[in-house]
């Protein structure tokens, strides 16, 4: 790996989180820049993090793989700027009410808290997570 990146590992145990300092899960990515463990769900915090822009700054690789239930699960309690599931479903249930006639506005912030958590690396809701794979398609698109 190259000096200073963010990557997935395994897992660290024995040590807390460098950025939320928790330990209840086990860190599952890697910050080389600092010799430190991080939580998947930490990730995009710890980059806005003065330490963290210098990994940025530096033009080192990031890179996140949110793919453990385990870590879904406590970035949910943490509530790490967003519970995508939870906002996916309040959404779903605003547009249900405005289209009789409830207020727009709590869409709107709802919608944009959603779009700001996934542009800023966030995970997807349950709902969106495909769980098979897209069919292959043959040499001629069958």
């Amino acid at each position: 790996m190259p000096c200073g990146g963010i990557y997935a590992v395994a897992s660290v145990s024995g040590h807390p989180c460098f950025y939320c300092h928790s330990s209840k899960v086990r860190c599952d990515h890697w910050c080389t820049e600092w010799d430190a463990p991080l939580h998947a769900c930490c990730v995009i915090p710890f980059l806005e993090t003065t330490e963290g822009r210098l990994v940025l700054d530096h033009g080192h690789e990031v890179v996140v793989e949110y793919s453990t239930n385990d870590v879904r699960e406590f970035c949910k309690e943490q509530d790490f700027s967003c519970d995508p599931d939870s906002l996916l479903e309040d959404i779903r249930m605003s547009l249900r009410s405005v289209k009789q006639g409830a207020d727009f506005e709590q869409l709107r912030d709802k919608f944009e808290a959603l779009d700001r958590w996934l542009r800023n690396g966030g995970f997807l809701p349950e709902d969106w997570v495909r769980t098979v794979p897209p069919p292959l398609e043959d040499e001629f698109g069958g």
